[in-house]
C-alpha cells in the first residue's frame, strides 16, 4: 500500500574481475558503486529498511572471495582505514578507559605526573535497526521520546549510551573506526586530544558515510557529513557477531576463524589435531545461512539447507600467505560442529 509502482532492480556481474589477482581493487570499487545504488531503492520504497545491506550481503556471499575480502565485502572490514560497518544484529563491546586526573600540571613535563587512564569497565550493546530504519542501542531508550544532552561536549565527545541514544546521533548507517594516532596511557602536558580516540560514524546514506570515513582519515571530522561520534577518555571498541558451536549460541569478535574456535576448545592447537599435509580423523563441519555458493545442483536455498562447508581430510597451508582451510572467518548465524578425534 502506498508504493506509486513496482520498481525491477537487475544485478549483472561481470566476469572480468571477478578472478584476477591483478584487479581485486577494481572489484571492490564495482561493489561500492552497486551498493551505494541500492540505498535510493529503499527511499523509493521498492526494499524494506535495511534491504540494500541485505542484498548486498547476499551478492557478497555469492562472488569467489578471499578470507580477507569476506570480511570487507560482507562486513565493510577495511583494515587500512580501521574501520568496521555496524549492522543489526552485532553486539558493540566498548571497553572503557577512564582518564584520572591526580593534579594538573603547573609546566608541560612536570606535575601532575600520576594523571593517566585506568580500567573502567566493558559494556555490550546489541546494535538494532528501529522502525525508522535508523540505528539504535537500546530497545527501552529506543521507545521513549527523544531527549537532548543539556550540555553537550564541544568536541562531540559521547561518554557511553545516554550520548549514543540522543536526539540526532544515530541514522541509518554507521560505523567504527580508529584514528592513525591514539594517546598514551599517560598524558600529562594537557587534556587528552578527543580526535586521538576510536568514534563512531553516522550518515543517512550510504554514500554519506563513504564521504565521511573519507573526511574523517584524513582531517579527523566528517567534513559536516553526517556525524562523528568520539568516546570520551581511552576506549576500544570491537564488533561481535552470533554463531553456533556444538549446538551451543556463541558471540565471538568479528574476524574469529575457525582455528580460534578449536583452539580454544582443546589443550592442543588445530595443527596437532589435524597436521597439514596429513589426514585427519577430525570431524568438523560448517553450515552458512542462503550460501548460494555452497549448494550442490540446483539445491533450493532455504535457509541452511545443503549449505555444507566442506573441509579437506588433508590441510594444505597456501604459500606466501600461510593461510589454510582453518582460517577461515565466521560469519554472522554460522553453524559449527566438530567432534573430537580418538587417539
Amino acid at each position: 500500500a502506498g508504493f506509486q509502482g513496482v520498481v525491477n532492480a537487475v544485478v549483472t556481474v561481470q566476469p572480468t574481475n571477478l578472478f584476477s589477482l591483478a584487479t581485486r581493487a577494481k572489484l571492490w570499487t564495482s561493489f561500492t558503486a552497486f551498493r551505494l545504488q541500492l540505498a535510493p531503492l529503499e527511499a523509493a520504497g521498492c526494499l524494506i529498511p535495511g534491504g540494500a545491506a541485505l542484498l548486498a550481503a547476499r551478492v557478497a556471499q555469492a562472488l569467489p572471495l578471499t578470507y580477507g575480502e569476506t570480511l570487507a565485502f560482507t562486513y565493510g572490514l577495511q583494515p587500512a582505514l580501521r574501520c568496521a560497518d555496524l549492522r543489526p544484529g552485532m553486539t558493540l563491546r566498548i571497553d572503557y578507559g577512564d582518564y584520572a586526573y591526580v593534579g594538573p600540571p603547573t609546566v608541560p613535563g612536570t606535575g601532575g605526573a600520576r594523571n593517566a587512564y585506568n580500567g573502567g569497565g566493558s559494556a555490550r550493546l546489541r546494535v538494532r535497526r528501529r522502525p525508522d530504519g535508523t540505528l539504535g542501542f537500546d530497545a527501552l531508550l529506543d521507545a521513549f521520546a527523544p531527549y537532548q544532552v543539556a550540555t553537550p561536549d564541544q568536541y562531540g565527545q559521547v561518554a557511553g549510551l545516554l550520548d549514543m541514544e540522543a536526539a540526532g546521533t544515530a541514522l541509518a548507517y554507521g560505523r567504527l573506526i580508529y584514528p592513525p594516532q591514539i594517546d598514551g596511557p599517560t598524558y600529562v602536558a594537557s587534556a587528552p586530544n578527543p580526535a586521538n580516540n576510536a568514534a563512531l560514524l553516522f550518515a543517512s546514506s550510504a554514500a554519506d558515510l563513504e564521504t565521511a570515513t573519507q573526511n574523517f582519515v584524513q582531517g579527523g571530522s566528517t567534513g559536516g557529513v553526517g556525524s562523528a561520534l568520539p568516546f570520551s577518555g581511552r576506549v576500544a571498541l570491537s564488533l561481535e557477531i552470533g554463531v553456533t558451536v556444538n549446538q551451543v549460541p556463541a558471540r565471538v569478535p568479528l574476524g574469529t576463524t575457525l582455528r580460534d574456535l578449536v583452539d580454544g576448545a582443546f589443550a592442543v592447537s588445530i595443527d596437532e589435531i589435524a597436521p597439514p599435509n596429513a589426514t585427519s580423523n577430525l570431524s568438523l563441519k560448517l553450515w552458512r545461512w542462503a550460501q548460494p555458493s555452497l549448494l550442490p545442483g540446483n539445491a533450493p536455498i532455504n535457509a541452511y539447507a545443503n549449505s555444507q562447508v566442506a573441509f579437506e581430510p588433508a590441510t594444505r597451508i597456501v604459500p606466501g600467505s600461510n593461510l589454510s582451510q582453518w582460517d577461515l572467518p565466521l560469519g554472522v548465524g554460522d553453524v559449527v560442529q566438530w567432534s573430537v578425534p580418538q587417539s
